[in-house]
């Protein structure tokens, strides 16, 4: 009886989709561990190659960032013509392939190679993944279910960080690894060998995984000369331009916690400089922290969001507001802090704030968007953000940093940042709240809860 019961319980969890998610939440760890591996390595790339702060900034930005920006769109009208998951597995096997090449690299233009195919082959990530994740669970689960992918992205940085850290440690202590042609590798690179390893698993469970079914007979009927239905574009140019202003305020606070995100990725530089702490030692601790406060942010975001009358509609610039206030003030100040205890609890209060305007962010695009052009509207907002606060701003950051005190670097970036966004999003709050309230009727009848959702 219990067997039966087993199995029954074994095939329903494989018919409800569950699984596959799962696959995809691993997927987005292993690529966010390669992606956010030189943050960790930060030093020790700049003794090994002879690189500067700038040249740093440039492998955390436009190096990973650029065709990351540019190949999303593409990859998008591809996942709509071919199988996602087997698009998906050559990403994955091309961006492992592209991590184990920065774990052979001897000089900066190498790595900056790399790094440019990581990006390249990620950008697929999320448009394979948001295809598939709803159509593989019942809609009631589906908003679930992406929560939880999206939770991938803070423990892929959690295991760069931290787990990186921990390893940068052992290796130090064993002897170093030798490949053909090659010679010995130093630690740095054996640690983008083992993370380029971790893909490889991945890309084979991808390759043999079946799409969902409604997508295999939408491919089914394609082939066979019945065309699936366009995305409704038409209504994209005159809804931006009715809403210009409060587009532009959300945008403007987008790119302000992404500014936060990316500043804050030089912690484990400015730790090494200004209190002398090893990769291994500030790599595990700054992750801990930054799981912590982003997991918090993401959890006070939902009652910041309630509206004072019961009935109304979700406020999330009210929500966005705070966390880029409190984010900014943290930003401001913990860099030039003399004590690194005090600065690791406004880190915490920084990536909480940074947490919370995400998710706020996420949820104006659902509440605010009709859903017929919202994956249009979603793109153009992220290209944006990534465009200003990943491409631009680190390279900035490092030539700067190379004139003048990294930390006074860092807090006069979230100052200038803070102050545009926390104003941008202050003015267009009312604006917004409006776009949320005349848009809820229609999210309501396609099946968001966005009235009573926090009855």
């Amino acid at each position: 009886m219990a067997l039966t019961k087993s199995r029954s319980l074994g095939r329903l969890l494989l018919q409800s989709g569950w699984p596959l998610v799962v696959l995809l939440w691993f997927v987005q760890v292993v690529g966010y561990v390669d992606r956010m591996l030189p943050i960790l390595l930060i030093e020790q790339l700049k003794r090994s190659l002879a690189i500067s702060d700038f040249q740093v900034g440039l492998l955390l930005g436009p190096a990973f960032a650029t065709l990351y920006i540019l190949a999303a769109i593409p990859c998008g009208l591809l996942v709509d013509r071919w199988s996602p998951l087997k698009l998906l597995a050559l990403a994955v096997l091309f961006w492992s392939m592209m991590t184990a090449l920065a774990s052979v690299a001897t000089n900066f233009n190498m790595l900056f190679v790399s790094r440019l195919g990581i990006g390249l082959a990620e950008a697929c990530l999320a448009p394979c993944a948001l295809a598939v994740i709803p159509e593989a669970v019942s809609p009631k689960s589906r908003f679930r279910a992406i929560a939880f992918f999206q939770t991938g992205s803070t423990v892929g940085m959690f295991v760069a960080v931290s787990g990186g850290g921990w390893l940068v440690t052992q290796l130090a202590s064993m002897s170093r690894v030798s490949l053909p042609f090659h010679g010995a590798l130093e630690v740095w690179q054996e640690l983008f060998l083992f993370s380029a390893l971790l893909g490889i698993p991945m890309a084979l469970l991808l390759a043999i995984s079946r799409d969902p079914k409604p997508r295999r007979e939408a491919q089914a009927a394609a082939r066979v000369g019945q065309p699936a239905p366009d995305v409704a574009k038409a209504r994209l140019v005159p809804f931006s331009k009715a809403n210009a202003f409060p587009i532009a305020c959300l945008l403007l606070g987008g790119i302000g916690y992404t500014a936060y995100g990316n500043i804050g990725n030089w912690n484990i530089a400015l730790f090494a400089r200004e209190w002398g702490w090893e990769a291994g030692m500030a790599g595990p601790v700054i992750g801990f922290v930054t799981v912590a406060g982003a997991i918090f942010g993401a959890v006070v975001a939902v009652p910041l969001a309630r509206p004072a009358n019961a009935g109304g509609a979700l406020q999330p610039f009210h929500s966005m507001l705070v966390g880029l206030v409190i984010g900014a003030i943290a930003l401001c100040v913990y860099p030039l802090l003399p004590d690194p205890r005090l600065a690791l609890v406004l880190i915490f209060f920084m990536v909480a704030g940074m947490g919370a305007a995400v998710t706020a962010a996420m949820a104006a695009l659902g509440l605010a968007v009709p859903s017929e052009i919202r994956g249009s509207v979603t793109a153009i907002y992220f290209f944006c953000c990534n465009l200003i606060g990943m491409v631009v701003l680190q390279p900035v950051v490092g030539a700067i940093s190379d004139r003048t005190q990294l930390a006074t670097t860092m807090s006069a970036g979230g100052a200038v940042f803070g102050v545009l966004s926390v104003a941008a999003v202050f003015a267009g709050r009312g604006a917004f709240q409006r776009m949320v309230e005349a848009n809820a009727d229609r999210n309501e009848d396609g099946g968001d809860t966005v009235r009573a959702a926090h009855a």
